[in-house]
């Protein structure tokens, strides 16, 4: 039972870990936003095709300070299966961005942890978590960021503590809305690693590794709200948008 549901939580964990929205740069401090994130490694599926793995995340973001923020998410597509998932983590930007053309450097650090405890069908109980570490480069494109780095993934708490790697590039967008971005992201998960054995046909050159693509959405709820207070209209580019919460908060009966 441990061999069976380590190996699922291997597949799990590679699907969560890539379908997660990159924090690229963190919030400010008092904003808040919530986002769902679809995709995950692509994979050829008999009968059915060549496809992103279904997975979501739905997480959460908080600024705490200047140039940190918090995160934390829970993987639906486990559930389905009898496995709870889900992962904790923050993001911290080590400078302001000197120049447009100079890219600001994160890191960000995620815990993933993935159980069947919860499962009254599992007569075993077992547990896996993974280690999630990004090095990120954003540049500011207008009202788009685009960014590229590298994941390193450990697994914690088994034998095999391998490490991983996976490269990726994304964009980042304002469809027209300050309180909305769109995020689409392709990452390579373990380009070193020979799948041509493996039981799942993932997608990649060579057959080494996975090819991984996901979508997310975030909402801002600063932004939102600075928009509803603002009688449906955006406030300025140069507003503090957390104070208009607080001060609005503070005029409230």
């Amino acid at each position: 039972m441990r061999y069976t549901i380590s190996l699922f939580a291997v597949a799990a964990c590679l699907g969560s870990a890539c379908t997660t929205f990159n924090n690229a740069r963190p919030l400010a401090p008092g904003e808040h936003a919530a986002m769902v994130t679809l995709g995950g490694p692509v994979a050829d599926v008999p009968g059915v095709g060549t496809i992103p793995m279904p997975n979501a995340t739905v997480e959460g973001r908080h600024g705490v300070v200047d140039h940190l923020d918090v995160n934390y998410g829970v993987h639906l597509l486990p559930l389905a299966f009898g496995v709870v998932g889900g992962h904790v983590g923050g993001t911290f930007q080590l400078y302001d961005e000197p120049a447009p053309w100079v890219p600001v450097t994160s890191i960000g650090q995620r815990l993933f942890f993935f159980t069947n405890l919860l499962d009254p069908r599992k007569e075993q109980k077992d547990a896996y978590a993974l280690s999630q570490t990004d090095l990120t480069l954003s540049w500011k494109l207008w009202d788009s960021l685009v960014y590229g780095g590298v994941s390193a993934y450990v697994p914690i708490d088994v034998e095999d503590r391998t490490l991983h790697l996976a490269p990726f590039v994304g964009v980042e967008v304002h469809p027209g809305l300050d309180w909305l971005r769109v995020q689409l992201e392709g990452r390579w998960l373990s380009p070193t690693t020979d799948q041509r054995f493996a039981v799942v046909n993932w997608q990649a050159p060579g057959d080494m590794g996975a090819l991984a693509v996901n979508l997310g959405v975030a909402i801002e709820f600063s932004e939102l709200f600075a928009v509803l207070v603002n009688d449906g209209k955006a406030p300025p580019a140069d507003t503090d948008t957390a104070a208009i919460v607080t001060s609005t908060a503070r005029e409230q009966p």
